[in-house]
């Protein structure tokens, strides 16, 4: 959900399967209800995850720089700075 206040765990077990599957050379594709939201917060993560930004924000201008529309909501930029920048 978008607006649960506390998603660090959905988020966490999301972005572990989207980087076992990336690394076990399977396809991946991220999609929510608009594509903006949800898909861009895993994008980011999967960035972090992999080390291919050093912040969010990094994660986040390159995500947009594919996709220019996703807009990371506030809560869930919480979560990615929860569970990234602790």
């Amino acid at each position: 959900m978008d607006d649960g206040e506390f998603q660090d765990e959905s988020i966490r077990t999301g972005v572990k399967q989207i980087v076992q599957d990336y690394q076990d050379g399977k396809k991946v594709f991220f999609h929510c209800n608009t594509g903006r939201g949800r898909a861009g917060t895993m994008a980011v993560a999967t960035l972090m995850e992999l080390r291919l930004a050093d912040t969010i924000d990094e994660a986040e201008a390159k995500v947009k720089m594919v996709r220019p529309e996703i807009d990371v909501k506030p809560q869930l930029k919480e979560a990615l700075k929860r569970i990234y920048e602790a």
